[in-house]
């Protein structure tokens, strides 16, 4: 999927159950209850995205070794959330303005961000929240 604009809907893109090793690249969601969500969705690959104004900009629940790189998530109520999910990569992201940037929960182990950053506030995890 590319270049696509997603605007007022429940998901904007909704991977879920397999969908496996896809590819989401310039697309913009916007003023979604959900940006983007994979759900039981492993290995894709998403860049150059925008999530803004969703309820949650990016949420993962059970998928895992997923690449998030060169992506803008701002201005959402949850920026980055993952739930029960594994060894995902985030680089070179843009993470600002979010009511919460990053809740990970209990099940989510390696997981690793680099390179990503925040323009405003004291650090990449300085409004994260954690629940185990």
């Amino acid at each position: 999927m590319a270049d696509l604009r997603l605007t007022n809907r429940f998901y904007g893109v909704f991977l879920a159950d397999g969908a496996s090793n896809n590819a989401l690249a310039g697309n913009r969601a916007t003023d979604n209850a959900v940006g983007v969500r994979l759900r039981n969705a492993d290995g894709n690959r998403l860049r150059r995205n925008v999530a803004s104004g969703n309820r949650d900009g990016l949420l993962f629940v059970e998928s895992d070794r997923n690449l998030v790189a060169g992506n803008r998530v701002v201005d959402n109520r949850r920026g980055v959330s993952l739930l029960a999910s594994d060894d995902n990569r985030l680089r070179a992201n843009e993470i600002r303005g979010n009511r919460r940037d990053f809740v990970v929960a209990r099940g989510s182990a390696n997981n690793s961000v680099s390179r990503s950053e925040r323009k405003i506030g004291k650090g990449l995890f300085k409004k994260c929240f954690y629940f185990f």
